[in-house]
């Protein structure tokens, strides 16, 4: 009866071993995230340039779904509302839903609406399996030439 008992605890304990490290070797998406603007710096009324790059590579080695709808654009701290309606327009192809291996994603918004006013902007862009450095730019008062 011993035996039989310590048979079970052995397999039992063996099983959950299997399963933690099945679970910490599985591999997880990577997905390089980058950001980036036109120019540094714009004039307030003149933001119609303000370009905002979007990249995305999938460093891993299966093909994944990046979701981009549901992925978020923060500027200075806060999840834009309107993330998803921009980044669910615009053209597309089969990679924006299974973006194979060593693929890569590129794509650019004229977001100027969001950059109106004077100030220094921090942008960053975070998606479930990914998340962007933060880029800065700055928008300056209107200034008419002399």
């Amino acid at each position: 009866m011993y035996r039989k008992s310590l048979l079970i605890i052995t397999l039992f304990v063996s099983g959950l071993l299997l399963v933690s490290w099945a679970s910490a070797n599985q591999e997880r998406p990577e997905l390089w995230a980058s950001l980036s603007v036109s120019r540094p710096l714009f004039h307030a009324g003149r933001t119609k340039e303000l370009l905002i790059y979007f990249t995305l590579v999938n460093d891993g080695s299966r093909t994944i779904d990046p979701k981009i709808e549901s992925s978020k654009i923060i500027i200075n701290g806060v999840e834009l509302g309107d993330s998803g309606f921009i980044l669910s327009n615009g053209p597309r192809d089969k990679r924006w839903r299974a973006l194979p291996p060593g693929d890569s994603l590129e794509f650019t918004y004229a977001l100027e609406d969001y950059f109106k006013e004077p100030g220094v902007y921090r942008v960053s862009w975070k998606g479930e399996n990914f998340e962007t450095p933060t880029i800065a730019f700055r928008v300056m008062p209107y200034k008419t030439n002399p």
